[in-house]
């Protein structure tokens, strides 16, 4: 799939700058389309688009590097059970899930096999949607650390997960893989300030590392020295990260741990939970990274205490971090419960702030500035945006002063869709549903969709517009999408018509529902 348009400019309306025909073309799919209701996560990706675009957040410029070893070539060291599947799990919930960081931006350095069932099926997943598998040796992770480091861009993040063992040695903390030597650790092992040295040198302000390292002894293992405690190495570089995020699985003389029900780092396992819903910052109603540090630390300080005793040499409680830098301020994630209850909170809150806008409508808060109030707050999942001008409305006490404020606010906020940062002349998103199952994920270059398979289609001209929006089969067969108001007697969106209007956003076939391939072959 891709994103080419042909365009050309009318004569006969001067408020309407230009025509955009969009053809797309679905090789082998049926011919014609059912609607199926909008499966919850797709709410949620609007929410996070939402609140991420305020920040000037564009995940198309992120890049990650996960790193799991399981098994290494040192028969001195002994292999971690969950390393592979901590790299998957948690590559799988930042792109698939989350859409923090595109597939195709997106390296996983392994060494060893997922133990569950469903880390690999999640790693079949990311190999389809274009995400590279390398060997964890010493030289791969370098060489794509470095890359990642370069191609980040400045509205997007860097993100590092590093899940191996740590070993120190003369004063030197180092991290390994899967080739290390622990004869050789300083020329074969992966020095832990190389990984901190490579995320201040990116053009990305946003920051992350996550170190699921200094494994425990497996228990019935021998006795060798296959893994060391976090040094004061490692501790000092964490501390001194300025303007990263950094979530490390334990603290300084502290081991981490794993988790043989869950099949991940207890640490791991602590930021899949919370990231899924369960590290909500109560202030903003969305998972931030000192929210989700927070929850990780409580987490594993009780499965420390529920699993481990206080005399074991290796018992540790809690977890380091230092959160600093813009990534602190962007929304990660959002527990879809909250979605419900936000819903709630804003109807009734609309409710308060319509009736005082009417008792206050005449100048200067008449015509366009009331009609564009209106149209903002009819949207149907309400963002941080939408509770701001709430607030404004809720300010009006009568006076001219008061209704001049919000006139301002209105026209230097609602006008850019309260802060939304403008990207190219047309912004456009094509995501689809495998099956007809799990969640909505992006279209990517080259994918071919088959019958079940779900999908819908967002856009936001930058400029008002005719739109046309088709779908062709194998068969030659064209198919209008937009404009489109109803289809097979079912009514959608009211505004999915021309023209289109600057910096609104357009769902097909409606924020809930979404269309579904039948069983047709083209």
């Amino acid at each position: 799939m891709n994103e080419n348009f042909m365009n050309s400019t009318p004569a006969w309306k001067n408020t309407i700058r230009s025509v955009l025909l969009l053809l797309l073309l679905f090789a082998g799919l049926g011919v014609s389309l059912s609607l199926s209701a909008y499966d919850g996560r797709g709410v949620m990706v609007d929410l996070l688009e939402d609140e991420r675009t305020q920040v000037g957040f564009d995940a198309s410029e992120s890049t990650a590097l996960f790193v799991g070893v399981n098994k290494f070539e040192d028969p001195l060291l002994t292999n971690i059970p969950y390393a592979v599947d901590d790299a998957v799990d948690l590559a799988h919930i930042f792109s698939l899930e989350l859409f923090l960081v595109t597939p195709e931006r997106l390296v996983l350095a392994l060494s060893g096999e997922p133990k569950k069932a469903a880390s690999r099926q999640r790693l079949k997943e990311l190999q389809q949607a274009g995400s590279i598998i390398v060997e964890a040796t010493k030289s791969k992770i370098l060489q794509y650390l470095e890359k990642q480091s370069d191609n980040a861009g400045p509205d997007g993040l860097l993100l590092v997960s590093m899940a191996t063992h740590g070993f120190t040695k003369e004063g030197e903390d180092y991290l390994l893989a899967k080739d290390t030597r622990l004869s050789k650790p300083k020329g074969t092992g992966f020095p832990v300030g190389w990984l901190f040295e490579a995320l201040s040198n990116t053009d990305s302000p946003r920051r992350f590392a996550l170190i699921d390292a200094c494994k425990e002894q497996a228990e019935g293992k021998r006795s060798i020295i296959s893994t060391s405690p976090m040094g004061q190495a490692f501790h000092d570089a964490i501390a001194a990260a300025s303007g990263t995020v950094v979530l490390a699985a334990t603290t300084k003389n502290g081991y981490a741990y794993d988790d043989p029900i869950r099949q991940n780092g207890v640490f791991t396992a602590a930021i899949l939970d919370g990231l899924r819903g369960r590290a909500l910052d109560a202030s903003t109603s969305f998972v931030t990274a000192r929210s989700l540090g927070d929850y990780v630390d409580r987490h594993v300080r009780e499965w420390v205490r529920d699993n481990r005793q206080r005399n074991d040499i290796n018992y540790i409680e809690g977890i380091s971090r230092n959160v600093e830098g813009q990534g602190e301020l962007l929304p990660l994630s959002l527990d879809l419960s909250n979605v419900e209850n936000r819903t709630q909170v804003y109807k009734k809150s609309k409710q308060t702030a319509m009736k005082k806008l009417k008792d206050n409508y005449n100048a200067p808060l008449t015509g366009e500035i009331y009609n564009k109030i209106i149209t903002f707050l009819e949207d149907k999942f309400p963002t941080n945006a939408h509770f701001k001008l709430l607030r404004e409305i809720e300010n009006l006490d009568g006076t001219k002063q008061s209704k001049r404020q919000l006139v301002a606010f209105v026209e230097r906020y609602v006008d850019t869709d309260l802060g939304n940062a403008k990207g190219s002349s047309f912004k456009i998103n094509y995501l689809y549903q495998p099956g007809g199952k799990g969640l909505l994920i992006p279209i990517r270059q080259g994918a071919v969709l088959r019958s079940r398979d779900r999908y819908k289609i967002i856009f936001t001209p930058d400029e008002d517009a005719h739109v046309y929006i088709f779908q062709q089969d194998a068969a030659g067969q064209v198919f209008q999408l937009f404009p489109m108001t109803e289809f097979k007697g079912v009514v959608l969106d009211k505004d999915n018509i021309n023209p289109v209007r600057k910096d609104q956003r357009y769902t097909l076939p409606a924020k809930d529902m979404s269309f579904q391939l039948d069983d047709t072959k083209g």
